[in-house]
Parts: structure tokens; C-alpha cells; sequence
């Protein structure tokens, strides 16, 4: 009997691995997005920004990559001198002021870089083109360690000084499920509803 069972054993290990494997391919077939730590703020906050940006375009707004091609150029100049630092075909002591060159041109770039992402990005994840009718829009948001709230904030791109906001402000218990499952159907409501508040707004400012 024994030697039954533990010839039974790989029989029933490779039939419960075709089973997992299984399942697996029909989750991926359906499009099942894996589960989110919810200890991993920035995860959370990544999932939920990235829903908010399918609410905006969805609502007829086109998303504007000014900021992010500005990020890219000035990313890839600074790859580019240290490059150009590092293989330029000459001795050291031939090229020394292209190595000089090359360092502060790179300091340059980065502190270019940095600013931009401080004054002109901040914590804003989505900038719109105007659309028809209406203005631009940024969406910003805030979801502080340890800290359950998640805040959303849209208003005008550029930024007015006076410029009315609608904002959103929810605990992500409302959103995600005891498994790390973003549950879409009532944040997607939530966002859609500031949407209709911000757009309410600017017609009343028109």
C-alpha cells in the first residue's frame, strides 16, 4: 500500500500543477490584475492614479506629454555627457577640459532637472490639453505613508491664482478589498464625479 500511495503522489502533484497552470492562463485570458501590497503606499496610490488618468481621457480630455518629453530630453542629455565624458578618444590628461566641460554641463542638467520637476511638476501625474469648450486640466494627488486618506485635486492647467478646484478626498478601504484588488467600479464613479464638479465650475467661471 504504501509503495500505491507514493506512486500516486507524482500522478496527483503533476495533475494539481496542471490545474494551477490552468487557472493561471484563463486569469491571464481574462485580463485579472494581480493583487497590490497594501503596505506599499506607492503602489496603491500608482494604481489609483493611473485609473484616474482613464476616467479623464475617457471623459474626451487627450493627456498632454509636454512635462514628460521635458523629463526625457533633459534625462537623456545628461546620459549623453557622461557618455561623452567617459569614452571621449583622448588621454586624460589631453582631455581634461572636456571632462570639465562634460561635469558641469551634467550638474547643470540635473539641477535643470530637478527644478523642473519641483516648480513645474510637483506631485501633478496627469496635464490635459485644452478640449473644446472648455480648459486644460491637472490632476494632482496625495497619499501620505501610513496613511489611509487618498486625496485628489483637479484644476485648471496652467494654474490660475484664483482658479477653483474640485478635490476628492476617501479612505482606500472604500477601493481596494481585503486581497489588494483595486475595486474600479466605485472609484471610477468618485473621479467621475469631481470630474463633472470641475467642469460645473469652470462653466460658472465663464
Amino acid at each position: 500500500m504504501a509503495r500505491g500511495a507514493s506512486a500516486k503522489t507524482p500522478a496527483a502533484a503533476g495533475a494539481a500543477l496542471a490545474a494551477a497552470a490552468g487557472k493561471a492562463g484563463e486569469a491571464a485570458k481574462l485580463g485579472k490584475k494581480t493583487p497590490i501590497d497594501l503596505g506599499d503606499t506607492a503602489s496603491l496610490k500608482r494604481a489609483l492614479d493611473d485609473c484616474v488618468v482613464q476616467v479623464v481621457t475617457d471623459g474626451g480630455y487627450e493627456e498632454d506629454h509636454f512635462v514628460s518629453n521635458v523629463k526625457i530630453a533633459l534625462g537623456t542629455v545628461t546620459c549623453l555627457l557622461a557618455l561623452v565624458a567617459q569614452f571621449y578618444p583622448k588621454k586624460w590628461l589631453a582631455q581634461w577640459w572636456v571632462l570639465l566641460a562634460c561635469v558641469l554641463a551634467y550638474g547643470a542638467c540635473t539641477l535643470a532637472l530637478n527644478v523642473f520637476i519641483t516648480r513645474v511638476e510637483g506631485e501633478v501625474f496627469l496635464f490635459t490639453r485644452p478640449r473644446k469648450g472648455g480648459k486644460a486640466l491637472q490632476a494632482s494627488s496625495k497619499l501620505p505613508r501610513f496613511s489611509p486618506e487618498y486625496m485628489l485635486q483637479l484644476e485648471t492647467h496652467p494654474k490660475a491664482p484664483n482658479s477653483k478646484l474640485a478635490s476628492l478626498e476617501r479612505s482606500i478601504a472604500s477601493y481596494f478589498d481585503v486581497d489588494g484588488f483595486l475595486v474600479e467600479a466605485p472609484f471610477r464613479a468618485d473621479v467621475l464625479r469631481t470630474l463633472r464638479a470641475f467642469e460645473s465650475q469652470q462653466k460658472k467661471a465663464q
